[in-house]
């Protein structure tokens, strides 16, 4: 599986200068981030960057927004001119974070971060028990498994991902037959993050 990158932290929107003494040019100071216990602010083309990452909910289904594809989307779409070296101005922050998620990095990934639900969970259906219904205003965005609605309402509860994922596993014990161990109940859980997070559903925070 390709090497994937998702957007962390969560925004705080356009910072102008509130001192009625300074002229106010056509952009804002800067744009700010909620990063960690604090802010990073962003100038224009870093800030278009890392709203890119967030741009195809349908790339992120698939998996498919590696580091090439948001330097092609910042450019072609949001118009950044130097969009690579923006992208890695980006993950140097922890802006941009990026992981396998059938591989190691997965878990350092998971290590790494917390993830907090910002959309509602409308539980199941009659018709479909088996997929759960993540959502805002009542809308239905995503169907996901069990174990992903489970730890996207509950993770943030954990020092990290990986945590809440083995506490999850631990409660697994007395079920006489589990389909996945530690690490792959990681990965499904890894694999549904990028939707969540690109669909304003979630938000990724560093430790």
């Amino acid at each position: 599986m390709a090497t994937i990158i998702v957007p962390v932290g969560f925004s705080n929107g356009p910072s102008w200068n509130p001192d009625p003494d300074v002229q106010l040019g056509a952009e804002p100071d800067c744009y700010e981030i909620i990063l960690g216990y604090g802010t990073v602010s962003l100038q224009r083309e870093s800030f278009l960057t890392w709203v890119s990452a967030f741009a195809d909910i349908d790339v992120h289904s698939k998996l498919e927004l590696t580091r090439d594809r948001l330097i092609q989307t910042a450019g072609s779409m949001a118009g950044v001119l130097d969009a690579a070296a923006a992208v890695q101005r980006l993950v140097d922050t922890g802006l941009l974070v990026e992981f396998d998620p059938a591989a190691d990095s997965m878990i350092e990934f998971l290590r790494s971060h917390r993830l907090f639900p910002t959309g509602e969970g409308l539980g199941n259906t009659r018709e479909s028990p088996e997929y759960f219904r993540i959502g805002r205003d009542g809308n239905v965005l995503f169907h996901v498994l069990s174990e992903v609605y489970t730890l996207w309402g509950l993770s943030h509860n954990n020092k990290s991902m990986w945590d809440s994922v083995g506490e999850f596993f631990r409660g697994l014990d007395q079920d006489p037959v589990i389909p996945y161990d530690r690490a792959g109940l990681g990965s499904i859980f890894a694999a549904a993050i990028p939707l969540l997070v690109a669909g304003r559903c979630a938000y990724l925070q560093p430790l």
